[in-house]
């Protein structure tokens, strides 16, 4: 399902399960996914990070006939051991003491995204090929095959044709996985975005936070529109919420935007060229999210959108464990 989201700007998008949808090269992109939703054959998405590649994963879930069942989501770069995807006997390795699920057999009837997929083993790539063909695996341990009746779609920064070259990805599995695959463009690519998302974020942070901000100043707005915006819509998201944050009153200016988006030399605001990095703007999001939760882990990750191992990880990364509760 679709609506429409009311915004400051006069182009109204269209929200599609959770993304804002303005371009033409995205609304081609999404009208393409619909219509093959539908089909079980394993879905590639190939996009920069930031693209938005497990949104569209997660809206083609929702459109397809699995739509009742779980989505699962690797991220398959943390993928250690062969337990996490095929589940294990118990017993059958240590510490392992009961029969212990994996991602196949969670994801059983829905879907499994796999989150770039040249981070994959080699090894546990053939497990997933095995998947893929003969719709079936084996558990660590165990003697029976059980069958998999789950959709795959895998991501992708890069071309799985450049991951064979590199050793990275089993061609085998590149022609299996790219049965259906879909480009998702970069955010400099997508006529009108910039500025609609921009103020979709502001919206979205004046739920979280006292300030209301009514526009964005047009300087601002051309300062952001002439970005190359490297990291795409995260990146939108982290400079928007940076400048809600540190900023105040009821026009978002350009001189509330960071270096990272100004430039070296720009002139375009009087605002001290202070290097701020992505990191930073990633560890602003947090002292946000905890000064509007009081620290308290569980609303912060709800403020924030994500999980709270994901908020647990990223707190210890930026040395903010201590101040949760």
């Amino acid at each position: 399902m679709s609506a429409v989201i009311q915004l400051h700007s006069s182009v109204q998008p269209t929200l599609v399960h959770n993304m804002v949808v303005v371009s033409p090269a995205m609304r081609a992109v999404l009208s393409t996914a619909e219509r093959i939703a539908h089909s079980d054959l394993p879905i590639l998405l190939r996009g920069a990070a930031g693209t938005g590649k497990e949104l569209l994963a997660r809206a083609i879930h929702k459109w397809s006939a699995r739509s009742n069942a779980p989505f699962q989501k690797i991220h398959c770069a943390t993928i250690t051991s062969a337990v996490e995807l095929l589940g294990a006997v118990g017993g059958a390795v240590p510490g392992i003491d009961r029969d212990r699920s994996g991602k196949f057999a969670l994801a059983e009837g829905g879907t499994l995204y796999l989150d770039e997929i040249g981070d994959l083993s080699l090894k546990l790539q053939a497990q997933l090929l095995r998947v893929l063909e003969e719709h079936s695996y084996m558990p660590v341990g165990g003697s029976t095959v059980r069958w998999a009746d789950i959709r795959i779609i895998a991501g992708s920064r890069e071309p799985l044709e450049s991951l064979v070259q590199q050793g990275k990805v089993r061609d085998d599995l590149m022609y299996r996985i790219q049965v259906l695959p879909l480009n998702l463009p970069e955010l400099a690519l997508r006529e009108g975005a910039v500025e609609v998302l921009a103020n979709y974020f502001v919206e979205k942070m004046e739920t979280r936070s006292a300030r209301t901000v009514e526009q964005i100043s047009d300087k601002a707005l051309d300062i952001l529109k002439a970005h190359a915006w490297p990291a795409n819509i995260r990146e939108l998201q982290n400079v928007i919420e940076y400048a809600f944050a540190v900023g105040e009153g009821s026009v978002l200016t350009e001189d509330e935007l960071p270096h990272t988006v100004l430039g070296a030399g720009d002139q375009l605001s009087s605002q001290p060229q202070i290097g701020i990095t992505l990191a930073d703007l990633d560890r602003q999001r947090l002292l946000s999210a905890l000064n509007q939760s009081g620290g308290r882990r569980s609303e912060a990750a709800e403020i924030l959108g994500v999980s709270r191992t994901t908020l647990w990880r990223k707190l210890r990364q930026h040395n903010l464990l201590s101040q949760t509760a």
